[in-house]
């Protein structure tokens, strides 16, 4: 069941990607796709420490969370969200 919850949480994190998408925000969908996965990694060794298998769904709940997150700011703050990279 706790994944259920994740796939949800990542489905809801499509319109956002969407909208990110049609405004060729490729770069800005690529940095918070990278931050997902590096929370992701980190979150799976220590949660499966903690809770064994069931960690890792957790570590899916937290890791498409911040994809949502991250996402919406960017959706919210076009102008304020731009990253500088180099």
């Amino acid at each position: 069941y706790i994944l259920i919850v994740a796939t949800v949480i990542n489905c809801f994190g499509m319109l956002p990607h969407y909208s990110l998408y049609v405004r060729h925000k490729d770069k800005e969908i690529l940095y918070i796709t990278i931050i997902s996965a590096i929370v992701n990694l980190v979150s799976n060794y220590f949660f499966i420490i903690t809770w064994g298998i069931n960690g890792i769904a957790y570590s899916s709940i937290l890791s498409f969370s911040t994809l949502l997150v991250g996402k919406i700011l960017f959706v919210i703050l076009p102008g304020k969200g731009k990253m500088k990279c180099g």
